[in-house]
């Protein structure tokens, strides 16, 4: 029981009061705040979605297998095609890109030399 309730979930539910999007969280590259609208724009492998959320609850729902980059932005681990420390950058599969804050660069960093 205690194992289920740790586990993040398979999808989560993105949209506002009157649309509603499933969006499998193995799909999810990653989130970032939408400025002055207290929502999260989700970028996902097929589009991207908008949902009525702050960045901490999305990277509590999340879970473990996403890392939280800067105030603004949550990756997905298996998604990180490369990490440029210069330019505190970080590559994503489908061409996105996200900048890394100074806080976060050694932790991403890290994070890349263990999967390796």
């Amino acid at each position: 029981m205690e194992r289920e309730r740790n586990k993040p979930p398979e999808r989560i539910w993105a949209g506002d009061k009157t649309r509603k999007t499933e969006v499998p969280v193995d799909q999810i590259i990653f989130v970032q705040t939408i400025k002055g609208k207290h929502s999260v724009e989700i970028y996902s492998t097929e589009k991207s979605f908008i949902a009525r959320k702050t960045i901490k609850e999305m990277k509590e729902l999340l879970g473990k297998e996403f890392i939280l980059i800067s105030n603004f932005c949550i990756i997905s681990k298996r998604h990180i095609r490369g990490v440029d420390a210069t330019n505190r950058t970080v590559s994503l599969t489908n061409g996105y890109e996200c900048g890394i804050s100074k806080r976060h660069v050694q932790e991403v960093m890290r994070l890349c030399a263990e999967e390796k």
